[in-house]
């Protein structure tokens, strides 16, 4: 904290230090400060068009010029030492950080001023089955941001927020549990790490998946299981229930795939597929899919043959887990008769790779049968659960020869080979 001292010995707070952090959605920001725990309370927050600031006694003490425009209304509480703040942009975008690089003059505003007030969490039932559901298109309205009036606002969030601003507050490093259900922790795992992934977890906050759900799509659960999800997602964000059961998801992906019927062990990484896969279909805007063709590369270029097949394959699944947890991948055939090259580029939702293996280094000495040829020395590295064949092949493509009469010996812990 930088402080002055004026002609009385009295400290005046001119600049305080703020740790900040953030994560966004298209449509928000969210910003995280931390001041000086002396100060928490004692600060007000102001926001402006392109600028937020932390005032004491009308005194800017901190102030970050943002990336682009945001609406002057927002939210704001105090979450443990942190003050948490939602912004909303102007123009939905994602921005590549939360400041300028270039600052650029402020504009001459009245901005609105609204304190930051401790809030607690209101007491629920951990033990609660069914969550009802709110719509939450509602509180997604515009109009009450026409006008603002000419002199600041200064109000509790609790009294004046207007409401036609989401005021969600989420939980801060809530630990919550899932109820085991026999030998359900693969599911369990699975549910944790989709529950912290942050742009799923604000498209189902924010009541956004509303709009997209699809109860007629056969291949989906009729807008169930995004409902349960849902539920799953107010449950550990909203009311920081400490121990959760999620029997209704593993009902509604059994009902789909049997594998899962039991109570027993199974893949975890298939049990994601089918999850994400069930969540994609009951939120497809695609009511009535259409029949494609596939796409043929026909000498082109990959850029033009893949976006192509990215729009016809979003002619039939277009949702947010095609957008956030889809990609592409890129086949190529040789015919080995008329050597035509065919490039196809087909979607995956999860890639699965090799885990590397240990490898150590092997010091090879090779003595030619030719006495006159001198010997020489080479490094491999190999894996170390490998064999001599392994090793007379990687040596045969280092020198470029057929390893077939190789004489091995192992003397001082240096492999010697005879050709």
């Amino acid at each position: 904290t930088k402080t002055k001292t004026t002609a009385w010995n009295m400290p005046v707070l001119t600049e305080i230090d703020v740790k900040e952090s953030y994560y966004q959605t298209q449509d928000t920001i969210t910003l995280r400060l931390k001041p000086p725990a002396e100060l928490l309370e004692l600060l007000e927050t102001s926001v402006q068009s392109s600028s937020i600031s932390l005032k004491l006694e009308g005194e800017d003490v901190w102030r970050a010029e943002l990336y682009s425009s945001i609406f002057v209304d927002f939210s704001a509480r105090l979450s443990g030492k942190w003050i948490e703040i939602v912004l909303r942009k102007e123009k939905p975008s994602q921005w590549p950080s939360l400041r300028k690089d270039v600052l650029e003059p402020i504009k001459n505003e009245i901005p609105q001023v609204i304190p930051v007030v401790k809030s607690e969490p209101e007491p629920t039932n951990s033990k609660e089955s069914e969550i009802e559901m709110r719509d939450d298109t509602k509180n997604n309205s515009t109009n009450g941001l026409a006008e603002m009036e000419s002199k600041p606002k200064i109000a509790k969030l609790s009294e004046e927020v207007s409401e036609n601003i989401p005021s969600i507050q989420l939980m801060e490093c809530n630990r919550s549990g899932l109820e085991n259900i026999g030998n359900t922790c693969f599911m369990n795992c699975v549910l944790q790490c989709l529950v912290n992934c942050v742009p799923l977890r604000d498209y189902f906050i924010d009541g956004g998946f509303y709009k997209h759900l699809n109860a007629t799509n056969p291949l989906g659960y009729n807008g169930l299981l995004a409902k349960h999800y849902h539920k799953l997602i107010e449950k550990i964000w909203i009311k920081g229930d400490k121990l959760i059961n999620p029997l209704g998801i593993k009902q509604l992906v059994s009902k789909k795939n049997h594998t899962f019927s039991g109570f027993g062990q199974q893949d975890a990484h298939e049990f994601m597929n089918y999850l994400l896969d069930g969540l994609h279909e009951d939120l497809n805007r695609v009511v009535d899919k259409p029949l494609t063709n596939q796409v043929l590369s026909d000498g082109r270029e990959d850029c033009a043959v893949a976006e192509e097949a990215w729009l016809i394959h979003k002619k039939r699944n277009d949702s947010f887990i095609t957008d956030n947890f889809q990609g592409q991948f890129k086949s190529t055939l040789v015919c080995p008769k008329c050597r035509n090259v065919s490039v196809t580029f087909d979607p995956f939702m999860t890639l699965s790779v090799p885990l590397p293996k240990k490898t150590r280094l092997f010091v090879v000495h090779m003595f030619w049968r030719d006495e006159t040829v001198r010997p020489k020395r080479y490094k491999l590295v190999l894996p170390t659960d490998g064999n001599l064949e392994l090793l007379k092949a990687a040596l045969g493509r280092k020198i470029g020869l057929h390893m077939n009469k190789v004489v091995p010996s192992n003397r001082n812990e240096v492999l010697e080979c005879c050709l």
